[in-house]
């Protein structure tokens, strides 16, 4: 059944919607000439707007591949291991506590709405 329908679609192309001999030469062609041309001013703008773009994506491309040169210097650093210093004088006695005062009371009148 189904290659029924697949030589059923096939016959209806044929017949019905197939395109002119004219119309199929048009497709594989170039394009006709009476079609108007791109400025030029614009066709060179295209051109330095994609050679940057090739020139950034080569860049970013050498710069995710590429690796950095690797410089393996010994380096030393002097640690000198010093004993912890006793506290010359002992902590005073702790702060009093600080006293907390209230704060005054503040009565607001209630609003007037006028209508």
């Amino acid at each position: 059944m189904r290659s029924g329908l697949l030589s059923a679609a096939r016959a209806a192309y044929r017949e019905n919607d197939r395109p002119d001999k004219q119309d199929i030469m048009l497709l594989r062609s170039s394009p006709p000439s009476n079609m108007p041309k791109m400025r030029r001013s614009w066709r060179v703008k295209l051109i330095i707007l994609g050679v940057l773009a090739a020139g950034y994506g080569a860049f970013m491309w050498h710069m995710m591949h590429s690796k950095p040169p690797v410089i393996m210097q010994r380096v030393l650093i002097p640690v000198e291991v010093v004993k912890k210093k006793e506290e010359a004088e002992p902590k005073g006695p702790p702060a009093p506590p600080i006293p907390l005062i209230q704060p005054p009371q503040v009565e607001i009148p209630a609003p007037v709405i006028k209508r």
